[in-house]
C-alpha cells in the first residue's frame, strides 16, 4: 500500500495602519508571481509569536489497517514588500514553513 500525505497551509494577516496607507496606491502583485523573484523588494520580518500547528488523522488502508497520520507545521521565514498590495489592502507577506509529518499504526 502506498500513502502520500501533502500538506496546505492558510495564513490570514491584517497589516497595521500606517502599513496600508504606504501600499494604498501601489499595485496588486503580478499574477504570475514575477515580483516574487525580485530580492530587492523583500525585507525579513521578525515573528513576535510563533505557534506551530497540529493535525492527526486515522486513515483506513485497503489492507485493511488503521493508520494514524500526524502533522505539525511550523513557520519558518517570512518576508514583505510594500511595492505591492494583496486584494484587502495589506502589503504582499511571503511566508515560509517547515512541515513534519509521520504515520504510524493506530491504536
Amino acid at each position: 500500500m502506498i500513502l502520500g500525505v501533502g500538506t496546505s497551509v492558510s495564513v490570514g494577516a491584517e497589516s497595521p495602519k500606517d502599513l496600508r496607507e504606504k501600499v494604498k496606491d501601489k499595485p496588486l502583485g503580478p499574477a504570475d508571481g514575477s515580483h516574487l523573484n525580485n530580492n530587492e523588494i523583500w525585507k525579513f520580518v521578525d515573528f513576535t509569536e510563533v505557534d506551530p500547528a497540529f493535525e492527526d488523522a486515522t486513515y483506513a488502508g485497503s489492507d485493511g489497517i488503521k493508520y494514524l497520520v500526524s502533522s505539525e507545521v511550523e513557520p519558518t521565514i517570512i518576508s514583505r514588500t510594500l511595492a505591492y498590495h494583496d486584494e484587502v489592502g495589506n502589503p504582499l507577506y511571503w511566508l515560509r514553513w517547515a512541515d513534519k509529518t509521520s504515520i504510524r499504526l493506530a491504536k
